[in-house]
């Protein structure tokens, strides 16, 4: 098993929500990724990436994030179609 107090993780975030959030589910989501102690670094954007680190920027400052493990996940709208196949099963229920 892998120590914990080795790992860190860090959610980053180009605005001040999570997508498909409001302020207070943001809120919430924030609070219970701190208890797992995942840093969540809102309004901020990765700039580079090299084989050991990230840079990311947040307005005018920048911070360089060391890494092992690199997990990059964005466009996490939905398809138009899947959109709007979820609204008509939630109209039915």
């Amino acid at each position: 098993q892998y120590p914990r107090e080795q790992v860190s993780v860090a959610l980053i975030e180009g605005s001040e929500l999570l997508a498909g959030q409001e302020k207070k589910g943001t809120t919430a989501i924030q609070e219970r990724f701190k208890k797992f102690g995942i840093e969540c670094l809102m309004k901020s954007y990765i700039t580079e990436v090299t084989a050991n680190s990230v840079k990311i920027k947040s307005g005018e400052a920048t911070r360089t994030l060391p890494v092992d493990i690199l997990i990059w996940s964005g466009g996490v709208m939905p398809h138009p179609l899947m959109k709007e196949s979820f609204k008509s099963t939630a109209k039915n229920g």
